[in-house]
């Protein structure tokens, strides 16, 4: 071997280890102070929490990315590009203050100043169209933001890093930030940019949780029942879901572990955005067991803006 054939190599093996970002990040444990006998046990208690659902930007990606178009269940879907939107579900706890579950896109990204994003990564967002950023959110809020839950750290779910206050707790799923690949480490500035000054994240250890149905481990955060943190593994190591018991009743947040109505309605997992797919087919599986315990629980999906309908596969 060459020397400049070894030097291509060892670049290659580098950058394949490049993960999403090297802010720091600790861990914390939540528990729960009960174990419930079933998810109609689990949201039992007299706490509710407001839900607002907010449409930060509208995106179009391939469908090839949002669906596993290799399984049989998709081979008649259109090999094209698909509009999805980048939400902000806004949690409001009677006590314990103001949540959002991801950040939308910044000011500074909807009024062309930047936002933390720079030159290559800007032009892959060029056709993101910008609705409503966090730093608006934000400011009608009855009180200030007390912390931000991430599905998962993919790009398009912290872009709104930059409005997010300075100091507010920020809770992801554990060994989120270890995912490795090549185009992380194009990705490495952008996010050190939008995490610039923020607090270390904090990595919620759900395998301390409890086990709810078929839902392997869930986390009170509250303590009163009314929004549980659920470990989801597969599009990333670190995913998480959410069960908030709302005013509207039920709500599950899905994050990626399905992008859209149609994986959803026919359990099918993304497509090349998941990292590890048996994983996040299991993840998906867990997950439709809680709407199939809890009929009328409205469904939130990753990427699309109406709730997804009742489940049709099999």
């Amino acid at each position: 071997m060459t020397n400049a054939n070894r030097l291509l190599t060892f670049l290659a093996v580098a950058l394949s280890a490049c993960t999403f970002t090297t802010h720091p990040t600790r861990a914390e444990t939540v528990v729960s102070p009960r174990q419930p006998t079933s998810w109609s046990d689990a949201l039992s208690g007299p706490a509710r929490v407001e839900w607002e659902p907010v449409l930060s930007a509208k995106w179009k990606v391939e469908r090839k990315g949002l669906i596993n178009l290799e399984r049989p269940e998709a081979k008649d879907l259109p090999k094209d590009e698909v509009d999805i939107v980048l939400p902000v579900h806004v949690i409001r706890h009677p006590t314990r203050g103001t949540f959002i579950i991801d950040t939308g896109i910044s000011k500074g990204l909807k009024d062309g100043t930047g936002g933390g994003i720079g030159w290559p990564v800007s032009s892959f967002l060029g056709a993101m169209k910008p609705e409503e950023p966090l730093a608006s959110i934000l400011a009608r809020q009855p009180a200030p933001l007390a912390g931000v839950f991430f599905t998962h750290l993919h790009l398009d779910h912290v872009l709104g890093l930059p409005d997010v206050p300075k100091g507010t707790p920020l809770y992801t799923g554990p060994n989120e930030t270890t995912p490795s690949s090549f185009q992380n480490a194009f990705l490495r500035g952008t996010y050190s940019n939008l995490f610039a000054g923020q607090n270390p994240t904090t990595e919620l250890d759900v395998t301390k949780g409890v086990a709810i149905g078929e839902v392997k481990q869930a986390i009170d955060f509250f303590g009163d029942g009314s929004f549980w943190v659920l470990s989801s593994p597969g599009h990333t190591p670190g995913s998480l879901a959410f069960v908030a018991n709302t005013e509207k009743g039920p709500v599950l947040f899905t994050g990626d572990t399905c992008h859209t109505r149609w994986g959803w309605e026919n359990q099918v997992e993304p497509g090349e955005f998941t990292g590890d797919h048996p994983a996040n087919q299991a993840s998906l599986a867990q997950l439709a067991s809680i709407v199939k315990a809890l009929p009328g629980t409205t469904v939130m999906t990753g990427h699309e803006w109406d709730a997804a309908g009742p489940l049709v596969a099999k």
